[in-house]
């Protein structure tokens, strides 16, 4: 099984992927994910669990992948031991079945959401990346950083969804989109992906 360690880091830019894997298209795969916090390892003990999400593109309703871990099997992780490849917060492991995606022929861009479900209930992003699938014959690649654009216009556009009236969206599908779009949401704030701070419930006066 082919193993793949990528960093994950809360407050990089979400406009851009933070990480990118070549896999191969059903062939298992194991990833092992360091979770840090402006270049600092992240305390996660306010997240009750992990989500890593595959789709075809970053706006798609459909997911292709979708890996849960419980806060019980997170794994104690610093820096110096992620820096020298012993430890990690959290490993998914993805059988070849389940990396059989039903996709037009490879290579193929794939878009990879990571998040925590928090103990308040909120959904935090942690990060954003892609996965580059191949067939067998191809050349596999190495994970490494990348500077491709995530979001588009239309992209871009699509952050004002109607949540109201007769067309409006369930809360599901409502932190569906934010995840999407690279957007986390609290009780009291929305984070954009170019870290601007929206406060929701202002004090009163």
């Amino acid at each position: 099984m082919e193993t793949h360690r990528l960093k994950i880091d809360e407050q990089a830019s979400k406009d851009r992927a933070q990480f990118s894997a070549t896999l191969w298209r059903g062939s298992a795969v194991a990833l092992e994910l360091g979770i840090f916090n402006r270049g600092a390892v992240r305390d996660l003990s306010d997240a009750s669990s992990l989500t890593l999400r595959v789709r075809s593109a970053r706006l798609s309703a459909g997911l292709l992948l979708e890996k849960v871990v419980a806060a019980a099997d997170f794994t104690a992780c610093t820096a110096p031991q992620w820096a020298a490849g012993t430890h990690q917060h959290v490993t998914l492991e993805m059988t070849s079945e389940e990396m059989n995606f039903a996709l037009a022929d490879p290579p193929t861009t794939l878009f990879v959401s990571v998040t925590a479900l928090l103990g308040s209930g909120g959904v935090q992003v942690l990060g954003l990346g892609e996965f580059i699938l191949q067939d067998a014959g191809a050349v596999p690649g190495s994970t490494t950083p990348t500077e491709g654009t995530l979001l588009t216009l239309e992209e871009a556009d699509a952050r004002y969804v109607k949540t109201t009236g007769a067309q409006a969206l369930t809360e599901e599908q409502q932190l569906q989109v934010l995840e999407n779009l690279g957007i986390t949401l609290t009780d009291s704030t929305l984070t954009l992906p170019n870290g601007r701070t929206i406060y929701l419930n202002a004090p009163d006066a």
